[in-house]
């Protein structure tokens, strides 16, 4: 049976769109199944970390498992108190570094200290030792000046036989020494010693020197009834000595020959304005016969 051309055309159509449908369905099938099938692959895959910690738990005991926290705990300690120890020591390193600067600071102190104690002991020596020299010049100055103005008191001449009368037999000797202030000030409380002796054989020099020290011991022990005398610028005052007995005729005759000879010795001690003491010592001896001429002898004619 003959069929029409346009019908068999549409029943083409729709067959063809059947076919595409059912492809396009198994496809849509084929894409859910490989979905699923993925879903299932990557759930089984999440459980599977899940599953081993399951698997590693149930393999060890209550006990292992407090003993592995413990020494958790022991390195946490330990780590801890590394770190402490580490700032423990960076502390005291900085301590220390503090300390050495601090002891630093005080030996330059104490050099400093010291320097300056060197040098105020060098200030005050300079100061002392120009103390010192200011007082010497001031010592020297008013020691010159004393000495200037002292008074001074020296024999005014040669001794003189009271009456200007020769040594005679059977007659006492009486003979005057005068003293002379050739100073500026007066002399203070003069208190004059003398003395008259025969001395026998002079020309023994070293007995003559004996006798003399020894008289001047004697005599600086005797004090005449004038003491305490001020003597002014210019003044004079006298002492008279008259120790000898009365001298025989043949004695006068050794002391007429050079035989004998009578030494008159003595002095004056004195004070000036600034109570300092002072001497003045004589030494004369006398032979022959002229009563003017009396020899000094070589010791104890002083100004002092």
């Amino acid at each position: 049976m003959d069929t029409e051309p346009g019908r068999d055309d549409q029943k083409d159509t729709s067959e063809s769109k059947k076919q595409e449908a059912l492809s396009v369905g198994k496809a849509r099938e084929e894409a859910k199944k490989a979905a699923s099938s993925s879903g299932a692959e990557n759930a089984n895959s999440h459980q599977e970390p899940t599953h081993s910690l399951k698997i590693l738990l149930r393999g060890h005991s209550m006990l292992e498992w407090i003993s592995l926290g413990f020494t958790l705990v022991l390195v946490l300690v330990g780590i801890f108190y590394t770190f402490y120890a580490a700032k423990q020591w960076q502390a005291m390193q900085a301590a220390l570094k503090k300390t050495d600067q601090s002891l630093e600071l005080t030996r330059q102190s104490l050099e400093l200290n010291r320097r300056q104690t060197v040098a105020a002991e060098e200030s005050a020596k300079a100061a002392s030792e120009s103390v010192r020299l200011g007082k010497s010049s001031l010592d020297t100055s008013t020691k010159s000046f004393q000495i200037e103005q002292r008074p001074y008191l020296i024999t005014a001449g040669a001794p003189r036989f009271v009456g200007d009368a020769r040594p005679a037999a059977d007659h006492p000797i009486h003979v005057n020494i005068t003293f002379l202030n050739v100073g500026k000030t007066p002399a203070i409380r003069v208190q004059a010693f003398r003395h008259l002796a025969i001395l026998p054989g002079q020309s023994n020099m070293v007995a003559v020197s004996a006798f003399i020290e020894r008289f001047f011991a004697d005599a600086r022990q005797t004090k005449d009834d004038g003491q305490g005398e001020d003597v002014a610028p210019g003044g004079t005052f006298f002492t008279t000595g008259q120790d000898i007995p009365i001298l025989s005729a043949e004695e006068i005759a050794a002391i007429e020959q050079s035989r004998d000879a009578i030494y008159f010795i003595g002095g004056a001690s004195y004070e000036d304005a600034f109570r300092s003491r002072h001497k003045t010592e004589f030494c004369f001896s006398f032979i022959g016969t002229d009563i003017t001429v009396w020899h000094i002898c070589g010791t104890h004619n002083t100004v002092r």
